[in-house]
């Protein structure tokens, strides 16, 4: 029998930031996490350890959960950047970073609104959690339910759509 207390206090955080990721408002992300939880309380008798890791089974119910969302909401998901929050005590190294994370930011919020117009949702998410929050094919593949063969090529296909975007981009031509 899984034990709900710990499986709370090993993933909500990670679910959580997936979530935030996603929405980019705190707010939401609390309530979208505090759902899925709910869900993992009243689906945990039918946890099946031989199909999935615990950790897998939980990002099934969170996509499905955000996927949900956005269908009532109707709405796009939002890729605006969170303000950086600093806690060096030196104002110089604070200065710095916060300029490095503008320039970062920059960078990312223009490939996510490259992403955001051009790409499908599920080719968003597959370059968002393999090349940005760095999970796995394999991990993926069983919280998109796709065979691990398609998503790769999935990826790569995307992926090499957001370096010829990225390229226009530069050059003015999109």
């Amino acid at each position: 029998m899984l034990d709900i207390e710990k499986i709370y206090d090993r993933y909500f955080d990670e679910i959580f930031n997936y979530i935030l990721k996603r929405v980019l408002n705190v707010a939401l992300a609390e309530d979208l996490a505090g759902v899925v939880f709910m869900k993992v309380v009243d689906k945990i008798d039918t946890y099946d350890p031989d199909k999935a890791s615990v950790r897998t089974w939980i990002y099934s119910i969170t996509n499905n959960e955000l996927i949900d969302y956005y269908r009532r909401k109707r709405i796009k998901k939002p890729y605006d950047d969170l303000k950086p929050f600093l806690k060096d005590e030196d104002v110089l190294k604070e200065i710095q970073k916060k300029q490095d994370k503008l320039q970062k930011n920059k960078l990312y919020k223009d490939i996510l609104a490259i992403l955001d117009k051009k790409l499908s949702m599920e080719e968003r998410d597959i370059i968002i959690m393999h090349y940005i929050e760095g999970m796995k094919y394999k991990e993926i593949s069983e919280i998109k339910d796709l065979n691990e063969n398609t998503l790769r090529s999935k990826a790569h296909r995307a992926l090499k759509k957001v370096k010829n975007l990225i390229d226009l981009e530069k050059r003015g031509l999109k």
